[in-house]
């Protein structure tokens, strides 16, 4: 019974090797080859590349529409939003001043005073030069382009036609 038993166990192993040999080799030549592929070129490049441009087209279609249904009601959102805006006025601090040949304007103490075009000498105690970062002493002449600020009052007088803007 044993020679038997161990005989018997012999012949399954080898039956059961054969048969996964056997269905080893099927599954390989059920694969594919070269001249018989599971999936033909003609089908990827006809059926199959036609239905996925299809798809895709579809699909950013149906982005554009959204985008632009967002855009549109974003720029009618911005436009609203523009037209409840109220203006805002601003003040200018600064007044213009145009002297004429022999004129003079006084200054307080503080102010400030922007040369824009011509000529004016400076009568008072000291007169900074917050541009030039120097003080104007005495008569001295005023610059174009340059801001100062009076450290007490002074009489600006024009040696010509002059213009200047003055913070008091």
């Amino acid at each position: 019974m044993r020679k038997r038993s161990v005989w018997m166990k012999a012949t399954a192993a080898a039956f059961i090797l054969v048969a996964l040999i056997g269905l080893t080799i099927i599954a390989e030549s059920a694969a594919g080859t070269s001249s018989d592929p599971l999936v033909t070129l003609s089908y990827i490049n006809g059926t199959y590349k036609s239905e996925l441009l299809e798809s895709v087209n579809a699909t950013v279609s149906a982005g554009q529409s959204q985008l632009a249904n967002t855009l549109a009601s974003q720029i009618t959102s911005f436009k609203s939003t523009l037209s409840k805006k109220t203006e805002i006025s601003v003040s200018n601090p600064y007044q213009v001043v145009t002297l004429t040949e022999g004129k003079s304007h006084e200054v307080t103490t503080g102010a400030e005073i922007l040369m824009l075009s011509g000529t004016v000498s400076v009568d008072c105690a000291v007169l900074t030069d917050t541009t030039a970062g120097a003080q104007v002493a005495g008569k001295g002449a005023l610059l174009e382009n340059h801001l100062y600020i009076a450290s007490g009052n002074c009489q600006l007088v024009a040696s010509g036609s002059a213009k200047f803007l003055i913070k008091q």
